[in-house]
């Protein structure tokens, strides 16, 4: 056994698909010390644990960083001692992280010196593979002067004196749990010992790693009022915490409660592995992109024009959709307007300076010229395949929903004048609730104010640049996101299908998953 070097708190790791490859092993598996420090073990093998301050190499424009994506499997290569009931890392201990496909190995173990023995002791938290119990002991680790200490838990034996002895999460219905959900009720359990009729003082805590100040996120109960040795608290997980799990790298926050009693303070749920995980709810944001049919990319019609042969805006160019979760939007020109309300459409048509104005799109000056020349450079906004379907159905616009769109879509574009005959993709991909809510805040505003539709950028939008704002929402380049950006260069629908094809889910249940791409129509073989 001369050979084994163990692992202690704050080692040196080091990971070669991180930009910046050393990184800090943090132990929270146990309060087992070695020559000072935590014991690291086999279950310090989470994002909490492996501390890395770069991005990932195997992430989208590698920019996505290393503790938001890390996927880690199990330690190889461990001692054969427990420790609490772990198997202690050793210097040639190695975990593979699943996401960015490398071995994540011990650099620097920070055991100061060497054990040459190591025997069964009279500490309870060592033995050779068997369950051990916590108490307040130390022992030789070995004969060059290596120390190992347990720690004693918060607590006390006496039947006299009450304590705090336990503190677990459930859900509103007392089942046990580790995860929850914004916006979900749940329950946190405090067991006693010889408390009766007194009240504890609470504060909820976001555990930050052992390096960081933990939050306290606002909005959790005070305090609790024991009556017979357990008791439960119980809330609603506020969409307020939102901004905190923004702040803890946008995935999640790790709760737990500290409690004092007569000048005692216990921190519940005892190990870090039970503190309750909230996170966002998740949102499916489905794009639809009619790509031009290849009659028109291939000039055929526009070779043809003498001949009759009109080129749709919707042909040529194709068209952009979207729906988050099942509400469906999208945008286009809508040339059958005559009189507009400035005021309606929030824009300057007849560019007075004001827009209070009702403007008669069919006015012409003295010479009988048209004032205005309605075509896809300039025109009142509208939905577009969502207008058709909503008069096809009955329906107000705002009620469009996903499946109706693709139904319509679906159509055959001939028969039911649908006009829909380029190749049609799908692609989705997952969003936490709170990005979601900013895209469907924009297209709430955007169907209020259908704006000016144009497909010169410096003048109006179009289509594919009313989704591309809309996502942009979620993913703004002053909040230094590093996923899912769309250039502003991109204004053709199939310029927005190869950008999207890049993006990855950013909710924390599939985070950094590539987006799922379909065709659902092909394009039609009897156009034109």
């Amino acid at each position: 056994m001369s050979e084994k070097k163990y692992v202690c708190n704050q080692a040196k790791i080091e990971c070669q698909m991180c930009t910046n490859p050393q990184g800090t092993l943090l132990v929270t598996s146990n309060m087992v010390k070695l020559q000072g420090k935590f014991w690291a073990t086999e279950k310090d093998k989470e994002k909490t644990n492996l501390i890395f301050q770069g991005t990932c190499k195997q992430s989208p424009h590698q920019a996505v960083p290393c503790v938001a994506v890390i996927q880690t499997s199990q330690w190889q290569g461990t001692g054969d001692i427990s420790i609490q009931g772990s198997k202690p890392l050793l210097e040639s201990s190695t975990i593979m992280c699943n996401y960015g496909g490398a071995t994540i190995k011990i650099k620097d173990d920070l055991q100061k010196s060497q054990p040459s023995s190591l025997s069964p002791t009279a500490v309870d938290g060592i033995t050779p593979d068997k369950p051990v119990s916590k108490s307040i002991a130390s022992s030789s680790l070995s004969s060059n002067g290596g120390n190992v200490d347990t720690i004693v838990e918060s607590g006390n034996t006496s039947d006299a004196i009450g304590y705090v002895e336990t503190g677990y999460w459930t859900d509103e219905n007392s089942k046990k749990i580790k995860e929850a959900k914004i916006g979900d009720k749940v329950r946190f359990y405090i067991k006693t010992k010889n408390i009766k009729n007194e009240s504890l003082d609470l504060k909820l805590k976001d555990w930050d790693g052992k390096l960081n100040i933990d939050d306290s996120p606002k909005g959790a109960p005070k305090n609790i009022h024991i009556k017979n040795n357990l008791e439960y608290v119980e809330f609603t997980i506020p969409k307020e915490w939102e901004g905190d799990i923004e702040d803890d790298y946008g995935n999640e926050i790790e709760l737990y409660f500290e409690i004092n009693y007569k000048g005692k303070t216990y921190e519940l749920p005892k190990s870090t592995d039970d503190y309750l995980i909230v996170y966002e709810k998740e949102v499916l944001i489905t794009v639809l992109i009619e790509l031009p049919h290849s009659y028109y990319s291939l000039g055929r019609a526009a070779r043809n024009l003498d001949k009759g042969e009109a080129i749709s805006a919707l042909g040529l160019a194709g068209h952009s959709a979207m729906a988050i979760g099942d509400r469906y939007f999208d945008y286009g020109p809508d040339y059958r307007q005559t009189i507009v309300s400035e005021n309606k459409y929030d824009y300057d048509f007849n560019d007075d300076g004001d827009k209070s104005d009702n403007i008669d799109l069919t006015a012409r000056d003295k010479n009988g010229r048209p004032l205005y020349t309605i075509d896809e450079t300039f025109a009142p906004g509208r939905p577009w395949w969502g207008e058709v379907i909503a008069r096809r159905l009955g329906i107000k616009v705002e009620n469009v929903d996903l499946n109706q769109a693709l139904d319509f879509i679906n159509l055959d574009w001939k028969k039911e004048r649908t006009n829909i005959y380029g190749e049609v993709h799908k692609i989705e991909f997952y969003a936490k609730e709170s990005e979601a809510n900013k895209m469907l805040e924009w297209w709430e505003e955007r169907y209020k104010h259908l704006k000016l539709y144009s497909v010169y950028p410096w003048e109006g939008e179009q289509c594919t640049t009313t989704v591309k704002t809309a996502i942009q929402q979620a993913y703004p380049l002053f909040k230094l996101k590093a996923i899912n950006i769309i250039p502003d260069i991109t204004q053709k629908p199939s310029g927005l299908l190869e950008e999207l094809k890049k993006f990855v889910s950013s909710s924390r249940q599939h985070f950094g998953e590539k987006v799922k791409h379909t065709i659902i129509k092909p394009e039609a073989n009897n156009f034109p």
